[in-house]
Parts: C-alpha cells; sequence; structure tokens
C-alpha cells in the first residue's frame, strides 16, 4: 500500500455520460485513485495509481477493478505553465439505455503531495492515459501495455 499524506473527495450525483475534473498535482508522486459507482446500470469500482515522470504526462501504471476500464477513463496533461505539474481528469460513459438514471459518483485521491481538486484544468487540452497494467476481478483479463483489456492481444 502506498502512504499518501493528502486526502481529497470528488462525489456527485448525475445521469447521462460524465466529464469529471478531478485536479492539479504535483509530477513525480503517485496518485492513488479509489472510485466507485453506483446507481442503474453501475455498481462498480477500482483502485488507480497514475504517475508522471518530470516534462511527461501521467499514465495509469495500475488499475485493479471488476470491469469499467472502458466505462471509466482517464485523461490528463502537463501542465504548460511548468513540467512539474500535470492536470487530471475522467470520463464516464454511462450505459443505461434511456441515460436517464441517476448515477452517483465518488472517487476518493491520495497523494504523497497536495492534490488541488479546486485547479480543474481545461479537459479540451487532455489525452487518454495510457494504461500500464490492468487487473479486471469478474472478466479475469489482464492487460499489460494496453488502452483497455478487452483485446486478445494481451
Amino acid at each position: 500500500m502506498l502512504a499518501q499524506h493528502h486526502k481529497a473527495e470528488i462525489n456527485f450525483t448525475a445521469t447521462g455520460d460524465q466529464e469529471i475534473y478531478l485536479g492539479w498535482y504535483k509530477i513525480g508522486t503517485v496518485i492513488r485513485i479509489e472510485s466507485q459507482i453506483s446507481g442503474a446500470f453501475a455498481e462498480d469500482g477500482g483502485i488507480n495509481h497514475i504517475a508522471a515522470d518530470w516534462g511527461w504526462g501521467p499514465k495509469v501504471i495500475f488499475r485493479g477493478e471488476s470491469s469499467i476500464s472502458k466505462r471509466l477513463k482517464f485523461y490528463g496533461y502537463v501542465d504548460p505553465t511548468s513540467n512539474s505539474y500535470a492536470y487530471l481528469f475522467a470520463t464516464w460513459n454511462y450505459s443505461s439505455p434511456g441515460k436517464t438514471s441517476t448515477n452517483d459518483v465518488k472517487f476518493t485521491i491520495y497523494s504523497e503531495t497536495n492534490f488541488d481538486v479546486n485547479n480543474p484544468g481545461l479537459f479540451a487540452n487532455a489525452s487518454e492515459l495510457e494504461n500500464i497494467l490492468i487487473v479486471q476481478s469478474n472478466t479475469g483479463n489482464v492487460g499489460i501495455g494496453t488502452i483497455s483489456s478487452g483485446s486478445n492481444s494481451q
């Protein structure tokens, strides 16, 4: 287990697909994001570790979850004013046929240094993060160096 000293929480209830502004953090620390989504066509969650080196965009170095890697995706970019900081985002693909029922979305974010949820950045500047290791409990899939664990070439 990583020994993070800072904790931030993002909680909301919404319908439909979501762009989620997570925040801004200092590169060089590992970010641990625990997610839990409940409601119609949801009931899922996971643990994600995100890391980056100075001047390089963040990557999801570990995803441990049941099956949501195709629905919950992470995005980010290096702060253009300082190669020492990065912005993080997520998207949630709501799979309800009518997208009218609500989902409760909760992220608990842990980091060694401050994680500023009040400095959201611009989602338009972000790119989807590469997933290095994906472990899915209910599908039995493991993916290494992939965007999605749905491929047979892992």
